[in-house]
């Protein structure tokens, strides 16, 4: 959801918090600070890494399966397939894979890692303009 509602926002984070990685691990990887940073941030990169392609693949099933009663498993399998297709494609299809990839990176960050529901944040929206 939050991929669909703040796409922009979600494409800006994901960057932006890839970015951030690459510096934050460059930095670290030859101090003795680092021995002790790395294994967890690598571990925090890829829990993000997959929560991204889950958002991504929900987004991606949802639009496809945009009629009537659709249930979240089939949506996010129907996404995995695309996806994993979309993969296969040479240049192209790993180049939307990626931009795919560090958008829903981008919507965990923006969910603050999936622990924000979006229908609370529309309320606290509604709650501050006084609505």
């Amino acid at each position: 959801a939050t991929l669909q509602r703040e796409a922009l926002k979600s494409g800006i984070w994901g960057v932006g918090g890839l970015l951030l990685g690459i510096v934050l691990l460059g930095l670290t990887t030859g101090s003795l600070l680092g021995l002790l940073l790395v294994p967890p941030l690598l571990l925090v990169f890829a829990l993000l890494g997959l929560l991204g392609s889950v958002a991504s693949a929900m987004f991606l099933g949802e639009k496809v399966f945009s009629g009537g009663t659709n249930s979240v498993l089939r949506s996010f399998l129907l996404g995995v397939v695309l996806l994993g297709l979309c993969g296969l494609v040479p240049v192209m299809g790993q180049l939307l894979c990626a931009i795919l990839f560090l958008f829903g990176w981008g919507a965990v960050l923006v969910s603050y890692g999936g622990r924000r529901r979006p229908e609370a944040a529309d309320s606290v929206r509604y709650h501050e303009t006084g609505g």
